[in-house]
């Protein structure tokens, strides 16, 4: 995907880890780049971490398709980029490449 930054608000990211090939997943935060110099100031993290096994029926509801960096289900919603903050201050860091997938409703073609 690449670096992520900013007000990444109600966003979600599918990282596919599969077995011994495809694991550890790491995720890195860095903060040095802080003007004032305290490097916390001002940040704030609410990381959630969920593991499904695509091969558990209870999961397979859960799972991104392959190749879907985030998932959508539903026929009504919002999709905002990673780092939008509706006020054209911000925008997605470059050389950032992800895939965004929409389920579509069973009842329609």
């Amino acid at each position: 995907v690449g670096d992520l930054c900013g007000n990444n608000n109600d966003q979600h990211l599918y990282i596919p880890v599969q077995g011994t090939m495809g694991g550890p997943a790491n995720i890195r935060i860095v903060t040095g780049s802080r003007r004032n110099g305290n490097y916390s100031d001002g940040f704030k993290w609410n990381i959630k971490v969920t593991q499904l096994d695509c091969t558990d029926p209870k999961d397979q509801p859960l799972t991104a398709p392959l190749g879907c960096d985030q998932y959508h289900k539903g026929q009504a919603g919002k999709l905002t980029s990673f780092n939008f903050d509706g006020q054209a201050r911000n925008q997605y860091g470059k050389n950032l490449k992800y895939t965004i997938c929409l389920e579509r409703p069973s009842a329609e073609c």
